[in-house]
């Protein structure tokens, strides 16, 4: 038992159902009538690369979480490293085999996804705003992927799943500056070039705040 809770916070399982809530609610706004099958498969495909992407964003932020959060599972060497990683392949596995049995769309999104979440974790983590933006995608293509479970041409047609999408790119946006600022001593010792040390604190906060309250509006 105590495993499966290192693994479910190795795995920020949490993160993973917000993200399968997401998928709903495009799955919602995009129907005529109650579809399941497509949602269900497809909240699978979510939850699955979500887990893969949190576990390999550990395995290679390891010496950083060692300062900027030392109680993380692999820091504490709950979980080993090469158990982390057997995990994230067959999550990322099991997310390909759910997405073939959805549509070709939800397939290539998944694909799509798989490999931002790759980029990001190996190099783009590194390169200032680009890499925020990889993670606001991610956290808006899973309304679309919802709505492309049912309907890949509805999905598109307003209004539907891309309203939330948009909104959920600008909120994630902002909280990956706002941890940028947070994780600014930890970033710059291991040589991770984030918007904070480019313009400063508080210019960048000022930029999450700016975009906080065009999402509002």
């Amino acid at each position: 038992m105590g495993n499966m809770l290192e693994i479910c916070r190795l795995t920020r399982v949490h993160n993973c159902l917000l993200a399968v809530c997401g998928v709903w609610v495009g799955a919602y706004m995009t129907w005529l009538h109650p579809q399941y099958y497509g949602p269900v498969i497809s909240s699978l495909v979510v939850f699955l690369l979500c887990a893969a992407g949190n576990i390999v964003n550990d395995l290679v932020d390891i010496e950083i979480d060692r300062f900027n959060r030392p109680g993380r599972v692999l820091v504490r060497e709950a979980v080993s490293r090469k158990k982390a990683l057997m995990l994230a392949i067959v999550f990322s596995l099991g997310a390909f085999l759910a997405a073939l049995a959805v549509n070709r769309e939800v397939l290539i999104v998944g694909g799509i996804a798989f490999v931002l979440l790759l980029v990001y974790n190996l190099w783009l983590k590194r390169v200032p705003v680009v890499g925020n933006l990889v993670i606001a995608l991610l956290g808006g293509a899973t309304f679309l992927t919802g709505g492309l479970a049912v309907d890949p041409a509805l999905t598109w047609v307003l209004p539907g799943p891309l309203i939330p999408a948009i909104y959920a790119l600008l909120f994630h946006l902002v909280r990956e500056i706002v941890k940028d600022v947070q994780d600014i001593e930890g970033d710059r010792q291991n040589g991770i070039i984030t918007l904070p040390q480019v313009i400063g604190v508080r210019p960048a906060l000022l930029t999450a705040l700016g975009i906080f309250f065009y999402w509002c509006s």
